[in-house]
């Protein structure tokens, strides 16, 4: 063990907070949360809001010694910082898509209204009214429609579905500058 590491178990409790993890760790929440969240790091997860998880201090230093040896093990999988939406293109056609991948990949075959409207950054609204238009295949299902995930993909794709994007940025960009004159 290095003389930082016991400098590390002197300074701190037998048990940390996440916060004094991440900043023992130098590394961002969301990343300190990834590795609650799997496991990575072992902990307590009481369930709450705040102070969530209890993290032993020798678990920390365990960590730290680990990510020396093999940082590729604790680096988060591509996509975990992507907020909102980014453009995919779609080889075949050209065409740019907007989906959140992280989204898209961990969802099921099978998509609800709000799933479909969570990975194309749309209102659940929205992603019905392209089942009613008959943009998008859905099955009805006990009153809610089920969208296969290939077809959100491929309706994403198509040129209808940029034509009514690009409309829809135009629309809103007027609604702006019409907001800002008055």
């Amino acid at each position: 063990m290095t003389p930082t590491y016991k400098q590390i178990l002197k300074d701190y409790p037998e048990h940390m907070s996440m916060e004094q993890m991440r900043i023992v760790c130098h590394i961002s929440k969301r990343t300190a949360r990834y590795l609650m969240n799997s496991g990575r790091v072992p902990c307590i997860d009481s369930g709450k809001k705040t102070r969530r998880f209890q993290i032993a201090t020798v678990d920390v230093i365990k960590y730290l010694e680990e990510r020396e040896k093999t940082p590729d093990k604790y680096t988060l999988p591509n996509g975990s910082y992507a907020r909102s939406p980014r453009l995919v293109s779609n080889a075949k056609t050209g065409a740019h898509i907007r989906i959140n991948r992280l989204l898209f990949e961990e969802a099921p075959d099978m998509l609800t209204s709000y799933q479909a409207a969570v990975i194309a950054g749309v209102t659940p609204s929205t992603v019905t009214g392209w089942v009613k238009k008959k943009h998008l295949k859905a099955i009805l299902v006990g009153g809610t429609y089920r969208i296969p995930k290939i077809s959100l993909l491929i309706y994403l794709a198509s040129p209808q579905h940029s034509k009514n994007y690009r409309h829809r940025q135009y629309i809103m960009a007027k609604r702006q500058c019409a907001a800002t004159t008055e």
